[in-house]
């Protein structure tokens, strides 16, 4: 396998747009990193476009005959493709998942809770959510228009197969989201700080739970589409918790009933 040392590649260049997300959406791809999560993503469907290894790395690659391209970058180039401080030595191109309708979502929910990701700018809180809720037995994850795209890297790593499991459903806004709840017969949970409202402790599921934006908490539509507000009790002179961490204590409190 020829080694390319050249910046004017093609693919180094291809790897290069899909750091932004409108490369992404361009070219319908996304870049994934390491043997386990390409792996993964084999056994889960998901569509490769290139295999790409790093010098000195060649024999990763032998005998895998599932993606028509393959290459070997040097390391300066395959670190930069990678864009990661430490990069492992494999990666990988691949489609991104045709999209689920409301109603395909739905169906794969099969009664359980989900959680629903209110314009969550954090692309390491959104991809860790997403991984907590397969571990918390989630049915699946809504994202609202506005949310941190879950193709970039950064969420692809923090949320690692669970991101290539787990149903997906990308909602235009909180009504569509909303109708999510009214067509399962689900009630709408959003967290609040205080006030008025059930110690998540309390809530009983299924639900649909939102979790608000780092900075701006949840939209005034959620509130106003609500069926119950909860929060999370805290001591000392804590404020709030880190989204991720709080969707977590959410999502494990409302399946451990």
């Amino acid at each position: 396998m020829r080694t390319i040392y050249s910046k004017d590649n093609k693919l180094y260049k291809l790897c290069r747009e899909l750091h932004e997300r409108r490369g992404r959406k361009k070219h319908g791809l996304f870049l994934i990193e390491g043997e386990k999560l390409t792996a993964e993503a084999l056994l889960e469907g998901v569509s490769l476009y290139a295999l790409i290894v790093r010098e000195g790395c060649e024999e990763i690659a032998a005998g895998e005959d599932k993606t028509p391209l393959y290459a070997c970058f040097s390391e300066q180039l395959f670190a930069e493709a990678a864009q990661t401080e430490s990069p492992q030595a494999l990666m990988a191109v691949c489609e991104i998942p045709e999209r689920l309708s409301r109603e395909e979502f739905e169906g794969k929910l099969k009664g359980r809770s989900a959680v629903v990701l209110d314009r969550l700018q954090d692309p390491g809180n959104v991809g860790t959510i997403i991984r907590t809720a397969e571990a918390a037995g989630m049915g699946g994850v809504v994202l609202v228009k506005g949310t941190s795209d879950v193709w970039a890297l950064k969420t692809v790593r923090a949320a690692a197969g669970s991101l290539l499991r787990m149903p997906l459903y990308f909602a235009e806004d909180a009504e569509d989201a909303a109708l999510i709840a009214k067509d399962l017969g689900l009630p709408l949970a959003v967290s609040e700080l205080s006030g008025d409202s059930l110690s998540y402790e309390e809530l009983a599921g299924p639900a649909l739970i939102v979790i608000g934006n780092e900075g701006g908490g949840i939209s005034e539509d959620f509130i106003r589409l609500s069926d119950i507000r909860i929060h999370i009790p805290m001591r000392g002179k804590v404020e709030s918790l880190n989204a991720a961490i709080a969707a977590a204590l959410i999502m494990y409190g409302i399946n451990k009933k």
